[in-house]
C-alpha cells in the first residue's frame, strides 16, 4: 500500500514538472521570435543640480594703518664749555704761596686792595704786652706805639681793646695787623674797611705778600709782577 501511494505521488510530481515545461506539444514550439533591442524612450533629462553655493568670503575691514610715530630730533648736549683760567687772577698769581698765606695786597690806581688767604682768621681784639705785625702807610704813633711806614713787629702796651676800636680814625693809616697763635699755629688777620677786594694782579703791577710757613718766621715780600 505504501509503494502504491509513493508511486502515485511521484506521478503527480512528474505530471506537474511536465505541464510547466509546456507539455510537450508541437503547437506550442513555435519559432522563437527574435526580441528587437528595445530602444528606451527619451528620457527627460534630470535636471541639473543647482550648484552649491559658494559662500560669499567674509570681507575683513581695511585696517588703517597706524602712522609710523616719528622719532624724537636727536638733541644733541651742549657742551660745557672749558672755563678759561685768568692768568691776572690773583688766585692764579698767588697760587705758589696759598697754602701758608695770610695776605697780599696792592695799591692800585691810588685804591689799597688786598687778598686774604684761605687760613687767615678774623683778628677782633688787641691784648696788651701781646706782639703785632703791623703795616702802616706813614709814620705815626698809635698810644704808646710808634709805627714806621711798612710792615713793624711791635708790642701792645695799651689796655686791651676791641681792634675796630682802637684804630678808630686810622682806617685809611693802618691797613693790616697780623698776629700767630704760637700754641695753635693760627694766624690772625685785621684788614682795615678802606681795603678793597683784590681780585687781579696784571704783569706789571707791584704788590706785597704776608707768608707764614708754620714753625717758620713770617716772610714779607714785595714784587712786581
Amino acid at each position: 500500500m505504501k509503494k502504491l501511494l509513493s508511486f502515485i505521488v511521484m506521478a503527480t510530481l512528474l505530471v506537474v514538472a511536465v505541464a510547466a515545461c509546456g507539455g510537450g506539444d508541437d503547437e506550442d514550439k513555435e519559432t522563437p521570435k527574435t526580441t528587437e533591442p528595445t530602444t528606451p524612450s527619451a528620457t527627460s533629462p534630470r535636471p541639473s543640480p543647482s550648484p552649491t553655493a559658494e559662500p560669499t568670503p567674509t570681507v575683513e575691514p581695511t585696517q588703517t594703518p597706524k602712522p609710523t610715530p616719528t622719532p624724537p630730533p636727536t638733541v644733541e648736549p651742549t657742551p660745557t664749555p672749558t672755563p678759561t683760567v685768568d692768568t691776572d687772577s690773583a688766585a692764579a698769581v698767588l697760587a705758589p704761596v696759598m697754602t701758608n698765606l695770610v695776605v697780599a695786597f696792592a695799591e692800585v690806581g691810588g685804591q689799597w686792595q688786598g687778598y686774604a688767604g684761605p687760613n687767615a682768621l678774623a683778628l677782633t681784639s688787641l691784648e696788651n704786652g701781646k706782639l703785632y705785625w703791623w703795616y702802616a702807610t706813614q709814620e705815626m704813633t698809635l698810644d704808646t706805639v710808634k709805627l714806621y711806614k711798612g710792615w713793624n713787629n711791635m708790642m701792645w702796651l695799651s689796655p686791651s681793646a676791641p681792634v675796630t676800636s682802637a684804630l678808630a680814625g686810622k682806617e685809611a693809616s693802618i691797613l693790616f695787623v697780623v698776629v700767630t697763635d704760637i700754641q695753635s699755629g693760627k694766624n690772625y688777620l685785621y684788614q682795615s674797611p678802606q681795603v678793597k677786594p683784590l681780585s687781579v694782579i696784571p704783569v706789571g703791577q707791584k704788590y706785597s705778600t704776608f707768608v707764614a710757613p708754620p714753625g717758620n718766621l713770617p716772610q714779607m715780600a714785595t714784587k712786581t709782577r
